[in-house]
């Protein structure tokens, strides 16, 4: 996996944020130029985009549910990204639904983003749809992916470093693996060196 891929991968959950994003810097762009009184759930949406970006940064746990929770409230008006409210009806039925285009976007990109653990999510709540095949897989891949954090937060760990943490031994399993990969690594580089 090359360096874009790799920094993509770890990345991509910004995706909903930056759409929005978009349409934030879009309106106070307008709203300059045209001297615009920005609504009030427009001034929220300022405000939870920032939030969303420290949370990213600073409590990365936390960030898809305050994600999650801003797609949401933007699909309902509650925050509005744009300089006026635009919206869409939907009437099935007797339900009629009033719903922001660009938070639904924001939506779809979200869901197509966080796909896996949706499904996760949605099979747990559900009692455990999955088959033992597929918590197999979720479980290898989730290694996988741990793996690969730990391989990026140890890059530039000193050699004595990483031994420590092997021998030591007091890390998760992905840590150490991660240490032992990174050390087995170098030391390949400096025999063919």
């Amino acid at each position: 996996m090359n360096t874009n891929t790799q920094w993509f991968a770890h990345h991509k959950y910004l995706l909903p944020l930056l759409w929005l994003t978009l349409f934030i810097v879009i309106t106070i762009i307008k709203g300059f130029s045209r001297n615009f009184f920005y609504i009030t759930e427009t001034y929220l949406a300022f405000s939870a985009i920032a939030l969303l970006f420290i949370c990213y940064l600073l409590i990365r746990k936390v960030y898809p549910y305050l994600l999650a929770a801003v797609i949401v409230a933007g699909l309902f008006n509650f925050l509005v990204f744009t300089i006026s409210v635009y919206t869409y009806r939907l009437r099935l039925g007797g339900l009629n639904l009033v719903f922001q285009p660009h938070a639904m976007i924001a939506l779809n990109i979200y869901v197509a983003v966080y796909w896996k653990q949706i499904q996760l999510f949605v099979s747990n709540l559900l009692g455990n749809i999955l088959t033992e095949e597929d918590k197999i897989a979720y479980q290898k891949r989730a290694y996988r992916e741990n793996l690969l954090k730990f391989k990026e937060r140890y890059a530039k760990y000193s050699d004595e470093s990483l031994t420590t943490i092997v021998e030591e031994n007091k890390f998760v399993p992905e840590a150490v693996e991660a240490a032992k990969k990174i050390l087995q690594e170098r030391m390949t580089e400096k025999v063919i060196q």
